[in-house]
Formats: C-alpha cells, sequence, structure tokens
C-alpha cells in the first residue's frame, strides 16, 4: 500500500498594512509550524517566482513570532496592494525555506513586477585613492551557482576595515545585519562587525571589528586582488580567492636609486649610452 504524502505545510496572511516593515506569522502557523520557537536556521530563506529570494529573520515578539529584519525587502520588491493575500508554503523540515505566492484580495495569483535588482550585470565603484577600484558583478543562474561578488585591490584604506560596496550589499541582502561570518581561504571563519557610515551624502558600509585580524591571517598585503564572496546558502561570505601582486624580477627596470657611490652612477650612464645605441 502506498504511503500518503504529508499534507503541505501551509499558512496565509491577509496585509491590511502592505508597507509594515514587520509581519507577524499567525498564531495557529507558529504554534503547527515552529512551536512558537525561532528557527535553528535563521534567518530564514523567503523565495516567490520570478527569481526572488530574500534573507528574512524571525523574531519572537511577545508571544508571537514575526518576520523582522529582511522583511522590508520583500515588501519593496513585492509592491503589496491592501487586501493582498499571501500564502506561505514551508518546504524543509526546519522551516529554514519557504515559498511565498500573493493573491489579490478577489483570490487571483498575482504575478510579481519583473526582478530587476541585478541590473547591470558589473558595476564599476572608485575607491578614495587610485589604487582602490572596486567591481562588483553577480552571476546569472544560468552561469556558476548565482551568488554575489565583489572584487577589491588592497590598498592602505585597508588597514582598518573592508568597505562593501552598496550594490553587493543590496544584491546580498545584508542591510540590516549588524554582524556576518567571513570564511577565509583556509576555511576558518571570523565574525564580522558591520559598520555604517552615515556622515556623508552617500550611506557607506564596511566591516571593522574583526577586519585586521582577518586581513593579517590571510596573509593580505597592498596589490592583493581579492574575490569576497556572499554564500546564500550559508548566509556568509567568504574570501573566494587571493592574486597575490607580482613581484618584479627585473632590477633594471626599477628606475635607479640615488646613490653617492661612483661605480653605481658609472654603472646607469653606461645602460643609458646602451639604450641610445639601439
Amino acid at each position: 500500500m502506498a504511503r500518503r504524502r504529508p499534507p503541505p505545510s501551509l499558512f496565509w496572511k491577509t496585509l491590511l498594512d502592505p508597507s509594515s516593515a514587520e509581519l507577524e506569522i499567525p498564531s495557529i502557523a507558529s504554534t503547527t509550524y515552529f512551536n512558537n520557537k525561532v528557527p535553528k536556521d535563521d534567518p530564514i530563506t523567503l523565495s516567490a517566482n520570478g527569481g526572488y529570494s530574500w534573507e528574512v529573520k524571525v523574531e519572537k515578539i511577545g508571544e508571537g513570532l514575526w518576520f523582522t529584519n529582511g522583511w522590508r525587502n520583500v515588501v519593496q520588491d513585492a509592491q503589496f496592494r491592501p487586501g493582498d493575500i499571501v500564502l506561505f508554503r514551508i518546504v524543509d523540515d526546519h522551516q529554514s525555506r519557504i515559498k511565498m505566492s500573493v493573491y489579490s484580495s478577489h483570490g487571483l495569483e498575482r504575478s510579481l513586477p519583473p526582478n530587476h535588482r541585478v541590473e547591470p550585470d558589473v558595476f564599476v565603484f572608485n575607491g578614495d585613492d587610485d589604487d582602490n577600484k572596486v567591481i562588483v558583478s553577480t552571476l546569472s543562474e544560468d552561469e556558476g551557482d548565482g551568488d554575489p561578488f565583489f572584487v577589491t585591490v588592497v590598498s592602505k584604506s585597508h588597514n582598518t576595515m573592508l568597505r562593501l560596496p552598496r550594490d553587493f550589499v543590496r544584491l546580498a541582502k545584508i542591510e540590516d545585519k549588524r554582524t556576518i561570518m567571513l570564511k577565509g581561504i583556509g576555511g576558518n571563519e571570523w565574525r564580522m562587525g558591520i559598520g555604517l557610515d552615515t556622515g556623508n551624502a552617500t550611506v557607506r558600509y564596511f566591516l571593522s571589528a574583526g577586519w585586521l585580524d582577518f586581513k593579517r591571517s590571510n596573509n593580505l598585503s597592498k596589490g592583493d586582488e581579492c574575490v569576497f564572496k556572499f554564500l546564500r546558502s550559508e548566509n556568509k561570505m567568504c574570501l573566494e580567492k587571493v592574486t597575490k601582486r607580482p613581484i618584479n624580477q627585473n632590477p633594471t627596470t626599477q628606475p635607479p636609486k640615488k646613490n653617492s657611490g661612483g661605480d653605481s652612477v658609472a654603472a646607469v650612464a653606461k645602460l643609458e649610452a646602451t639604450r641610445k645605441v639601439t
């Protein structure tokens, strides 16, 4: 006799205030599916048709559970309307992945707006100095794993912090995070503090607490090209690749050092004469 498949884990919510930055999980769903506890794999991954995926934190507020940090991103992307019915389907046994569908107040499923969160594919930013150029890119779904990453060249501005380009932060959906795990080349992990600088006209994100120890432990030095990636499956960042700056092996191509020794001055003059002949 064939086993009956267990019924799907579903719950729904009617949105009276579609612009709210938080959403309470219905009490019956909180009790039945979450046992009134925050999931162990919090934040959970909420997805929807159209290529949408969000990291949303679940918090216990009072006697209930709420979607909090990250729900604002869902609101902005889904463009909810008053009376919309949002259906949630839990797709794993750990309550860490939930599929979302949106229905109008008349009961018709509504398609979400086109996902423009990843255009254009490449963003280029200039840092505070010429040797600190940052490239932010995201892979499409049919190339690699689709995780966002950025490339930066270590410079003097990295002595105390690692700046996170805003589009990388947006693509990784970590605007509301205060800390994040950063994995090094060898697999060791550091917990980093995420700072927010609002002193200028533009908001800047950066890693500061823990960065100096990470930089030293991974032997990062000025001129190294580093690829930092956000792993959506692990909800953490990683240093995926380091290209060490090239070491010039031909000393004759370096500008001659000023020297008071007669032999060195003669050698430089001889080299210049040779270049003129050639």
